[in-house]
């Protein structure tokens, strides 16, 4: 079976079945979400593969980034983002992977998804300048508009080829 590239990010394809593992649980929800329109369901599913693939390139483009300036994410970090996210949500750990998993992500791919946020926000912690004096409500639309600028850098100095 020959595996389909869907995108090119510099010198590393995203493949098809990357895409598909990673749509699983989003389209099991489109599919919740429509379950008596096909032509409805049809049009959701393309839209969130197409807007998964969006976010797929701009991941690979921050790792692109994260990597020339050694920026790694240790496990013991996703940890702390998993309980985090398990303590905002007044959960514990188990019983939130076990909701995750529900919703049809599996625990690895949870940790994978909380990875390259904590990762994403790394890079741009790197590049706001007076981050801690910012109130929260300022902080998110800081880390929102270095976000589009650091991808738009990213997107110039970097091939890239969407396929999909």
């Amino acid at each position: 079976m020959i595996e389909g590239v869907v995108a090119v990010v510099g010198r590393e394809a995203i493949f098809a079945s990357e895409l598909r593992a990673r749509a699983k649980p989003f389209l099991q929800q489109v599919d919740r979400d429509n379950p008596d329109d096909a032509a409805k369901r049809a049009a959701a599913r393309a839209q969130a593969t197409s807007a998964l693939l969006d976010r797929m390139i701009e991941e690979r483009l921050i790792a692109g980034a994260a990597n020339k300036a050694r920026i790694a994410v240790t496990p013991d970090e996703v940890d702390r983002a998993l309980d985090t996210v398990a303590s905002a949500q007044k959960l514990t750990r188990a019983a939130l992977l076990r909701a995750a998993g529900d919703k049809g992500l599996q625990e690895q791919a949870y940790r994978d998804e909380l990875r390259r946020q904590v990762l994403e926000g790394k890079v741009l912690m790197r590049r706001v300048k007076g981050y801690a004096v910012l109130s929260a409500s300022e902080r998110i639309e800081a880390m929102a508009k270095e976000r589009d600028k650091l991808l738009a850098e990213l997107r110039q100095r970097t091939f890239v080829e969407r396929r999909l």
